[in-house]
């Protein structure tokens, strides 16, 4: 084998100036993919992961699921089990869906970014909740939205649970009208 390499690298030494400049010009592109910031990237990675768990908490107590994660479900197929009306839920769930979708993105495109007009649902959610937050930066509004979400995914004792839903199905109900009209 080594005397295979032998050759090989015999071979080679005529274009050694030739590779060595393709090599140093894409070592340099992948150094500055390298050298790339990565804050974003774990800051939205890790409000997808804590969103994930509180998820999976509320659908095993919704569903009576034991073990949600032998079920092996999407995060997106997860945000579909929750409810459509009638839970507190229902006014996180859009910005639940942002956050998967910017995810998302971050996973698969090496040059993501939030977009501040991206965030709607999310803002939406955070100028009644926590409107302290409106001139915060986009990675920022987003795990203040985060621990928002989670507060709403926690499972509540029943007579909580009850209030949180008479309060949002009014004012899901405004809403509705207001849109309708």
């Amino acid at each position: 084998m080594s005397g295979q390499i032998k050759q090989v690298a015999e071979k080679l030494i005529p274009h050694m100036e030739m590779l060595n400049a393709h090599f140093e010009e894409s070592n340099s592109r992948f150094n500055s993919l390298m050298g790339k910031g990565h804050d974003d990237l774990g800051r939205v990675l890790k409000c997808h992961l804590i969103i994930e768990y509180y998820l999976n908490l509320y659908l095993s107590h919704q569903y009576g699921i034991s073990d949600i994660d032998q079920i092996r479900l999407s995060f997106a197929q997860k945000v579909n089990l929750l409810p459509k009306q009638g839970n507190a839920v229902v006014y996180v769930k859009k910005g639940i869906e942002r956050i998967n979708k910017i995810r998302n993105r971050f996973g698969h495109k090496l040059d993501a970014s939030i977009c501040e007009g991206e965030l709607n649902e999310i803002d939406d959610v955070l100028k009644v909740m926590r409107p302290e937050t409106k001139d915060l930066s986009p990675i920022e509004r987003i795990e203040n939205f985060t621990a928002t979400a989670c507060t709403f995914l926690i499972v509540q004792p029943k007579e909580i649970e009850e209030i949180y839903a008479d309060a949002f199905n009014l004012f899901l109900a405004e809403k509705t009208n207001n849109n309708a009209g």
